[in-house]
């Protein structure tokens, strides 16, 4: 079953790339080369080399290839990996905080998350607004001491440190696909966050003649 949504998030990350005109190869010009083969101007093997042509100028003005789209790799593909403090009881569905607390709480993990997005996005060379969803989100809550947890709620507590870095890279938190996971025991206890995006829109360069 994670085979079948894992290959579902990479078809819909290669329909958002050609959509938005990212990939050499598209679809649509793939239709286009197949129809001048069955009009009689392409033989096949001209289809196929005249397919590779368009790759290699595509990814020379910047543009990425289907391959590419589908599998995440690109000529910018970097991972961001956040480390965070361990969420505050006031920031828990079920820690029934004052809405005060909880509003501070909450300003302050997103703002924190915000600055540490923004610091790391500038040395890894990442844009705002360049990268394409679905974007996979791995929470991993590493406690100081050992006990029963609910996964659940501690997914909920990172809600605002969510907000802010999607605030940073500058893309709606609807992208995000988020999978929670117990670490190892860390003192001081904390909660690592690492994303990564299924494309990266590219600056396009030249043209394809």
């Amino acid at each position: 079953m994670s085979d079948y949504f894992e290959h579902s998030r990479k078809c819909d990350a290669v329909r958002k790339a050609e959509a938005e005109g990212l990939v050499a190869d598209s679809m649509d010009v793939r239709k286009a080369l197949m129809e001048r083969m069955h009009a009689g101007e392409l033989t096949l093997d001209e289809v196929k080399s005249e397919l590779a042509r368009v790759k290699r100028n595509g990814l020379k003005s910047g543009m990425i290839t289907r391959a590419q789209a589908y599998s995440g790799r690109g000529c910018s593909m970097p991972e961001i990996s956040i480390s965070m403090p361990w969420p505050s009881i006031a920031l828990s569905p079920n820690g029934r905080a004052h809405w005060r607390d909880n509003h501070k709480a909450a300003k302050a993990s997103k703002n924190y998350a915000w600055g540490m997005a923004k610091s790391l996005m500038v040395p890894l060379g990442i844009v705002p607004g360049s990268w394409i969803g679905p974007i996979a989100v791995r929470l991993t809550f590493h406690p100081a001491v050992p006990r029963d947890r609910d996964l659940d709620n501690m997914q909920a507590s990172q809600k605002a440190a969510l907000d802010g870095i999607a605030l940073a890279l500058g893309i709606n938190d609807t992208h995000f696909r988020p999978v929670s996971y117990i670490g190892d025991q860390r003192k001081p206890a904390c909660v690592v966050i690492t994303l990564s995006p299924a494309a990266v829109k590219m600056p396009v360069r030249g043209s394809i003649s």
